[in-house]
Parts: C-alpha cells; sequence; structure tokens
C-alpha cells in the first residue's frame, strides 16, 4: 500500500511539542554506567564520516578487536563494507566479525553494545546480516535478544520516520520512500513504506505485521524517556521495534529510555541509520 506525500512544515506542526530540555548529560552519565564496548557493524565506507572521537577498524581479527576495548573511545566502527558483497559473503563475514567480537569481549570480561549502521538503512542484506549475528551470538552465548530495534531516522539524509512511515525530504514535502528511486535499487529493492509492512516484506511472510511493536512520536514527546524505557522493557522474545522520529531532540529522548531498560537487563541489536 502507497502511503501520500506530506507537507513537511504542516505535520511538524500537527506533532506534539519536542521534549523539552538538554537530556545528553543523562545520556552520557547512562552510557558510562552501563561499562559497554559499542562496536558499529558499517556497511559502507561514508558511516563514519558523520561522527567524531569514534575509532575505525578494517581489521576484524580477535587481536585488533580486544585492542579497542582499551583505547578512550567509547565506539569503534568496524568497515565490513557488506553492502558490496553476496549474500553468501556476507553470512561469512558477519558469523566471523561476530565470533571475533565475543572472543574479545570473553578476553576483556566486558559486555559490548553492536549496532548495525546502513547509509541507505532500508536497503542492504537486511534481515540476512540481523539473522546470522543473532543465530551466532545464541550459538556462542546462548541467550537471544529482547529485541531488534530499527531506526531509520537520518536527519543528515533527510529522512524522517512519523506514524511507522519512512519519508525522505525535498523541499517542503515528505515523501515516502517506497515512491522515490531508492526503492527502485536493482540489488536491494523493496515496495513499501509503512516500515511493519516493509519488515513482512523483506521478512516474506515470516514475521506478521501485528506482532512488529513500535515507539511512536507521541510516546517521546509526551511520555519521555519513562514511557520508551517502559515500552522496551516490555519486548521479549526477539520482537522487532520501529522507533519513529523527526527530530534529534526525538532520539535523545528514545536513548535514553533505551539505556535504562538495557542498564536493568534488557538485551538489545539495533540496525540504524547515521544519526542514532
Amino acid at each position: 500500500m502507497n502511503s501520500k506525500s506530506l507537507s513537511f512544515k504542516d505535520t511538524i506542526s500537527s506533532l506534539p511539542d519536542c521534549w523539552p530540555g538538554d537530556l545528553i548529560p543523562l545520556i552520557k552519565k547512562e552510557i558510562i554506567l552501563s561499562d559497554k564496548k559499542i562496536f558499529i557493524m558499517d556497511d559502507d565506507p561514508t558511516g563514519s564520516q558523520t561522527v567524531k572521537n569514534v575509532a575505525m577498524l578494517s581489521d576484524w581479527s580477535v587481536d585488533a578487536l580486544e585492542k579497542e576495548f582499551y583505547n578512550d573511545e567509547l565506539a569503534t566502527f568496524i568497515q565490513i563494507n557488506t553492502r558490496a558483497h553476496k549474500d553468501s559473503e556476507v553470512k561469512n563475514i558477519i558469523k566471523e566479525v561476530t565470533t571475533n567480537i565475543l572472543e574479545a569481549k570473553s578476553r576483556v570480561s566486558k559486555d559490548v553494545t553492536i549496532i548495525f549502521r546502513s547509509d541507505s538503512t532500508l536497503r542492504g542484506h537486511f534481515p540476512l546480516e540481523m539473522e546470522v549475528f543473532s543465530d551466532t551470538v545464541k550459538s556462542i552465548e546462548g541467550h537471544d535478544y529482547d529485541a531488534l530495534i530499527f531506526i531509520p531516522f537520518f536527519i543528515q539524509g533527510q529522512r524522517y520516520t512519523v506514524n511507522n512511515i519512512q519519508y525522505t525530504l525535498e523541499k517542503d514535502t515528505l515523501i515516502p520512500v517506497g515512491n522515490t528511486p531508492f526503492a527502485k535499487d536493482p540489488a536491494f529493492s523493496y515496495q513499501s513504506s509503512n516500515l511493519k509492512e516493509w519488515m513482512v516484506e523483506k521478512y516474506k511472510g515470516q514475521v506478521k505485521f501485528d506482532d512488529i511493536a513500535s515507539i511512536s512520536i507521541e510516546d517521546i514527546r509526551l511520555g519521555g524517556p519513562d514511557k520508551v524505557q517502559e515500552v522496551l522493557k516490555s519486548l521479549k522474545n526477539h520482537t522487532i521495534c520501529i522507533v519513529n522520529a523527526m527530530d534529534m531532540t526525538d532520539l535523545h529522548v528514545f536513548t535514553l529510555g533505551l539505556l535504562r531498560a538495557e542498564n536493568e537487563g534488557s538485551k538489545f541489536f539495533y540496525r540504524s541509520a547515521a544519526s542514532f
């Protein structure tokens, strides 16, 4: 089902006001409390260009990964560049990198957070990468994740998510991404702009529309970090959860609630664009 284009200005004015206050100090506090090393598996070389004070690796040997636990940066980008590879090669890359991260983690006895970053989040080897990753973690560590958190909001690329629909902004018009040339990518095409429908499409019906969770703009802007934390804590058994966002402040609210849920024991893995 194709969604309609919207006026950006009218859409923004129809939404609740952004959550007030600067949450960055609280986010930094939660990150320090978690004491986790963040590894970002980057499927395209452009990802690390949007951030600073992070490490970059093109070598994912166990020794190289182990050293990253001792550097000053909280996050390390691993340039896996899977967008350029075939499915069979992607499986091998993801399994190898995941296995090596877990081995390095066991050597230093420190926990990790894994984020799969994709420049155009609706394109790429999805859900293949996520399935290989979670299967590898389960085979080695014996646990499954409570949820896959899907965050395609990318303000630098003018891509917004509201009412579970992904849009790209052109001038003052929000265009559903399923109606753009991006959706016609010969390697990673798709039809749906509604992200729940997109998930059903990508999982080829193995995931049901009604089983997919989401965190709405209203959850974020009216309920704040407490509401986000409440929703995330309720997710179990590898639920897919879509995150809506129209402003970087929305991501700040979401991230604070997320970190608090993680620090209380929830286990998540992520596929996101660069803004997160």
